[in-house]
């Protein structure tokens, strides 16, 4: 998958969650993109310290390395049976995507359903579950608020703005606070393995039209508030770190202060978003959309 393809969903991801609007980015307009496959001996050795930690003794079975507005990113493809997956690492040897081809048959009940009433007739060709990391900046710049999404060597991936709040919203999203023994079972048992040794001090339960979300908040640790969300059947599907500003990445906070220079800088999340793109195809039309596992349908594209 291309990296602006991927990249340019993470736009829509975090919006389709909170109810925001994307406003055009550096990633939006056109960029210059490269790919050349390369060895493993050749690599930077953050880079390859990353894949052999990853790995853990397997090798990846090709290597790219790919330029995209002059910022180098390398993907590496690893051979499992039948499947494969591949993650994509900075110059740093941050792993900022991981994908990973599945069956079909392993799709959640909630989004092969999904699937089966919005796209009747349409064939499943190919499914990758995608892990994202980013972070999330909100500044204040001339009296208006909004958000910046980075990669964590500067790269800026789009903005993100609050919609107007209209009496005609089609999206209906309400939340509340909920006791851990009214938690579906398979989301108590998330909860518990995600951190064993710490529990959380807070439940949401939040609505967006017809879909559920819940999320554990965890008791703030070195100045770091640790919050989870997971869908009904307990899969997680976004992990949220909200940090002091002293600890934004020096990267991304000069890129900050060189296109914003009058804004300051009011709250920081680092986040991991996991979602399915399922290939579709009819005939000869042929279509990529994006799922959460409640079947939470995020976005198209061709």
């Amino acid at each position: 998958m291309q990296l602006m393809k991927t990249f340019l969903f993470l736009l829509i991801f975090p919006l389709l969650i909170v109810g925001m609007n994307p406003v055009p980015g550096p990633c939006e307009e056109e960029s210059e993109e490269s790919e050349e496959s390369v060895s493993l001996t050749s690599l930077p050795a953050a880079v390859r310290k990353a894949i052999g930690d990853h790995g853990g003794g397997v090798m990846p079975s090709e290597i790219e390395r790919e330029e995209s507005d002059g910022f180098v990113y390398f993907e590496a493809e690893f051979k499992e049976g039948d499947a494969a997956h591949e993650i994509k690492i900075d110059e740093e040897g941050r792993i900022v995507e991981i994908e990973k081809e599945i069956p079909s048959s392993d799709l959640p009940r909630g989004a092969m359903n999904q699937i089966k009433k919005s796209y009747a007739g349409y064939e499943i060709e190919e499914v990758e579950i995608t892990t994202l990391t980013h972070y999330e900046i909100e500044i204040e710049e001339d009296g208006n608020e909004f958000s910046l999404l980075f990669l964590e060597n500067g790269y800026q991936l789009g903005n993100l703005v609050e919609e107007d709040d209209g009496e005609d919203d089609e999206e209906e999203e309400e939340s509340a606070g909920i006791e851990w023994d009214d938690l579906p079972v398979p989301v108590q048992k998330a909860v518990t393995s995600h951190r064993p040794d710490v529990k959380p001090e807070g439940f949401e339960l939040e609505k967006s039209n017809s879909s559920i979300f819940y999320e554990a908040e965890y008791p703030e640790m070195d100045g770091v508030k640790h919050e989870i969300k997971l869908d009904e059947l307990g899969n997680i599907i976004e992990i949220e770190d909200e940090m002091p500003v002293s600890k934004l990445p020096v990267s991304i906070r000069k890129q900050i202060e060189s296109d914003h220079p009058n804004a300051s800088i009011e709250e920081v999340e680092l986040k991991q978003s996991t979602f399915y793109e399922v290939e579709l195809k009819k005939g000869e039309e042929e279509l990529e959309i994006r799922i959460l596992s409640s079947g939470y349908l995020l976005g198209v594209g061709d």
